[in-house]
This record gives structure tokens, sequence and C-alpha cells, in this order.
């Protein structure tokens, strides 16, 4: 309860700084609808042996540790075997021994930037001339149907810009320019985003009576 108050507290403190207290309020909501919306479960791998994910006889010896120091973490290993118990799939009149053979395996490509660098690029060459002009596409607002110009959509296309600048570094350095730029319409100086008095963004850019 402390930890949940603590992150409202500093994010409520932030949202403030950066729209006041409305756009506050909105956030924190927001976060709320976010994080309830998750279905945490948790999974653990057997180790020094063959990897098995949520072994049944080693969650056990983790109950003392997990009871003192966080017992959230029992129920959300206990979740994934008692869902896969209640399938029907397990026919023996045993508990199950693990949920897996073989616990997932990351390796290799800490920051995702080789693996899927020429799909990334791919796309993000799509943006510079597009993200402005955008053509009948469907958002996070996809209730009103395909639109063109969606401000969604070109606040993204910016976010995107800048972001894959950063994984570039100087390769595609022009591409923070072009995403910083971009922004600096939608929002600042020529407020294609907003309405006339900049209160709030609009559905289509530039701003029409519809909006």
């Amino acid at each position: 309860m402390r930890e949940s108050q603590t992150i409202d507290s500093e994010l409520s403190a932030a949202a403030i700084q950066v729209a006041g207290t409305n756009y506050s309020d909105i956030t924190a909501l927001s976060l709320n609808a976010t994080l309830d919306t998750n279905d945490v479960l948790a999974f653990v791998k057997e180790i020094s042996s063959d990897g098995n994910v949520n072994t049944v006889n080693v969650i056990m010896p983790l109950f003392p540790v997990l009871y003192v120091t966080n017992p959230e973490p029992l129920r959300l290993l206990l979740e994934p075997i008692l869902q896969y118990l209640t399938s029907g799939r397990w026919t023996l009149p045993y508990v199950i021994h693990d949920i897996g053979s073989a616990y997932p395996n990351a390796t290799g490509h800490d920051d995702g930037v080789a693996e899927y660098y020429t799909l990334l690029n791919k796309y993000a060459s799509y943006l510079p001339s597009k993200s402005l002009n955008i053509a009948l596409q469907l958002s996070t607002n996809d209730a009103t149907g395909l639109l063109t110009n969606e401000t969604n959509l070109a606040i993204k296309a910016a976010v995107g810009l800048k972001a894959f600048a950063s994984l570039a570094s100087e390769t595609y350095s022009n591409y923070s320019t072009i995403g910083d730029t971009h922004a600096t319409q939608i929002y600042t100086d020529d407020g294609l985003g907003t309405d006339a008095d900049k209160t709030h963004f609009v559905l289509n850019c530039p701003d029409n009576d519809e909006s």
C-alpha cells in the first residue's frame, strides 16, 4: 500500500507540473486502469537441473522466504499451476510436477537493435513524409473508423522517430530532428493538433470544427 501511495503521489506531482490538476486526475485514472487490466502471473526457473517452469517442489522451499519478505509472489507463482490444473488438461490423479519442460530463453541481442534493426528501419523510414499527412488509418480511437490526419497518430509518429534515432545513433540522427520539428508543429508553434487556445489536443490535425 505504501509503495502504491508513493507512486500515486509522484505521478500526480509530475503531471501537475506538466499541465495542472485536470491532467493529473486523468493520468492517475489512466495508470489505475492500465495496471488493473493486467493479469499478472509469476514464473520461476528450476536451475541446476533441466530448467522446468514453476516446479511445485521448488516453489515449496520458497514459501518461508517470500512469506517473510513479500507474500504476494506466492499467489502469482501458484496461479499458473492452478489455472492449468483447472483446465482439465492434466489427467493424472496426483498434482503436476511443473508446467513446462524448459523455461523460456532470452539470450543475446540485449537491446534488441541488432535483431530487429532492418525491420524497424523499414517502418521508421515511412514516418518522415507520412506522419503529418496521414492517409486513412486506424488508431487507438478505432471506434471512429478510418480517419485521415489523426493527431493521435501524428504524436506517436514523432515519438517513434525520436526513438528510432536513439537506437540508430548517428546514422539516422536527422530522424531526431524531424521528430522534434513535427512535435513543434503539432503543439508548440503551429498547433496543428490542438484547439485554437491550446487547451487540448483535437481528433484531427489541422484542427477543424468537428474535432
